[in-house]
């Protein structure tokens, strides 16, 4: 998913769209409780650094949230190679599509 593109396209041809704008994303981020990372664009998204990476790192970045409640961030496929270009796999075990173990 790049940050023009509102629909991410995986290799299996499923979509996956997003609702709002990555500004309004951004905007809203620490409303949010979860953030969903699905893969599709891999290459361009890892050899370009650009979004989701940016967003991530930001929604990891949140401070704890005051009433005690927790937030999820969630990957789907190569989007794992997003949260650990991300810096956000440090010391946790993840895993990947086959074919990206070696980038993760």
């Amino acid at each position: 998913m790049t940050s023009l593109e509102p629909t991410t396209l995986t290799n299996q041809n499923v979509s996956i769209s997003r609702h709002i704008p990555i500004s309004e994303a951004y905007a809203q981020l620490s409303t949010f409780d979860i953030l969903i990372i699905p893969g599709g664009g891999s290459e361009k998204v890892l050899l370009g650094n650009t979004e989701p990476i940016h967003l991530i790192k930001a929604f990891a970045e949140l401070p704890k949230k005051s009433d005690g409640g927790v937030r999820t961030l969630l990957s789907v496929c190569t989007g794992s190679t997003f949260l650990g270009e991300a810096g956000v796999l440090k010391g946790l075990k993840a895993t990947t599509h086959p074919l990206y173990y070696w980038k993760l």
